[in-house]
């Protein structure tokens, strides 16, 4: 009733958050006291309930997520809380198998918007709680933890648990494809684009894969030539399904910021355009993550042509952001970005 909600709401037991909707939220506290006066059943009754919510829920909003719409962002966000109070439970109580699930799904919508919490969270799994030799179980974990481990700039962590996940897992499972993905963006800045090349083709060839991520490691192996010198290879790979990534472009910014980073250097100004329009999708679809590496090319490109007002106030925003994240790679680059302002600022 409403009149109970209002009681709630003046006595500071309930929380009322206005987000997409309006949804109202007991104190983590209050939640957790009501519980331990349960009955032990009905105590498990209420966390099974929890988990089996949870884990529909993840599962539905990862599916969404492969139409790059900002829903499935703001639904983990919005709760956190209650998801991984479900996955704790779950761990908890041995339930490898819907922890599993829930893990991988979730960690595969923190790819689009991190927090330094979730990496946290994500990257304890597999080592408190599923030894190696667990099966299906153990390698989703494993999943889930390198895709945080990546995220997190711990690049010899993430092919560390890579091997595991690849190790146990039958590669016709559904989800076998995120191994590939995982280890294809880990390579990315490792001055080695032959092995993001390696498994963006393995990405781009499995049936299960959505196009979101067949698009999006081609571009990052496109991205690792581009970085190591190899620009003729970069714009072959770039050519080898246009029609994928026209039609992933559409909504998904780190295709532009792709073609972005492969013009820079002969064309600035039509760098900074795509740029723009690759942070405009990411803000639609809240995809943080890409509008961050979008946001860190646009500074460099800010700096080289001598724009110190504008990329200082950028700098300022994305160190800040970055942290925030948990993406600690690139705050490092924004760091080295911000010392290259300082020298230019002072030749000028």
């Amino acid at each position: 009733p409403v009149s109970t909600l209002a009681e709630l709401i003046d006595a500071s037991l309930l929380i009322v958050e206005h987000t997409q909707e309006v949804r109202y939220r007991l104190l983590e506290s209050v939640r957790a006291v009501g519980i331990s006066h349960l009955d032990p059943s009905d105590r498990e009754a209420t966390h099974a309930a929890l988990a089996e919510w949870a884990v529909r829920s993840v599962a539905g909003w990862r599916e969404h997520q492969d139409a790059r719409v900002s829903g499935p962002t703001a639904a983990l966000r919005d709760n956190t809380a209650l998801i991984d109070a479900a996955l704790t439970w779950q761990i908890d109580a041995e339930r490898f198998d819907d922890a599993a699930r829930l893990a991988v799904n979730v960690a595969l919508i923190v790819t689009d918007d991190p927090s330094a919490d979730w990496l946290q969270r994500l990257r304890s799994l597999p080592l408190r709680q599923a030894p190696e030799g667990e099966g299906e179980a153990s390698a989703l974990l494993a999943v889930a933890a390198a895709t945080a481990a990546w995220i997190a700039g711990d690049a010899a962590e993430c092919n560390r648990l890579v091997g595991i996940a690849r190790s146990q897992l039958d590669p016709g499972h559904d989800l076998f494809w995120c191994i590939d993905f995982v280890a294809c963006l880990a390579a990315v800045y490792g001055d080695n684009p032959d092995v993001a090349q390696r498994h963006a083709m393995a990405v781009h060839g499995h049936s299960r894969a959505p196009d979101f991520a067949r698009a999006t490691t081609v571009c990052a192996a496109a991205l690792a030539n581009t970085y190591s010198g190899s620009r003729a290879e970069a714009d072959r790979l770039m050519a080898l399904d246009t029609q994928l990534l026209q039609n992933v472009g559409q909504s998904v910014g780190f295709i532009d910021f792709t073609r972005a980073e492969l013009s820079a250097h002969d064309d600035p100004a039509g760098a900074v355009v795509l740029l723009e329009r690759a942070r405009t999708k990411c803000d639609a679809a809240a995809h943080t993550y890409n509008h961050r590496i979008a946001s860190i090319a646009h500074l460099g490109l800010l700096i080289r042509t001598h724009d110190t007002d504008r990329a200082a106030d950028a700098a300022i925003e994305l160190i800040a952001d970055c942290c925030h994240s948990g993406m600690w790679p690139q705050a490092w680059i924004v760091a080295r970005l911000c010392a290259e302002l300082l020298a230019n600022r002072r030749q000028h």
